[in-house]
């Protein structure tokens, strides 16, 4: 939903990581703007609440963030609901992956 975030924590005890964000869209019409319909964005917070790396990418409907020489420790990815007009039930599904590097 618009304005609502999905946290989910992963250790990294190694190099760094890799996280890809993918959702279907909902179809555009041809007068609009921009042809994304439902925006996502991505982000990874450190242990301290500092972000890592944001994706605020409002044109596409897959994000992906490679964050590299990351100290060990728990980190949160953040999949926030920027704008969501016409998801089902007010959401809109997705997938995410992410990858220890």
């Amino acid at each position: 939903a618009q304005d609502a975030s999905y946290t989910q924590s992963i250790k990294v005890a190694g190099h760094g990581l890799l996280v890809n964000l993918n959702y279907p869209d909902e179809t555009g019409t041809t007068a609009a703007a921009t042809a994304l319909v439902n925006d996502l964005s991505l982000s990874v917070v450190g242990a301290h609440g500092t972000a890592v790396s944001v994706v605020d990418d409002h044109i596409n409907n897959n994000a992906v963030i490679e964050a590299r020489d990351l100290a060990p420790g728990t980190y949160k990815i953040d999949v926030k609901g920027v704008k969501v007009p016409m998801g089902q039930n007010g959401k809109q599904a997705f997938a995410l992956v992410a990858t220890p590097l």
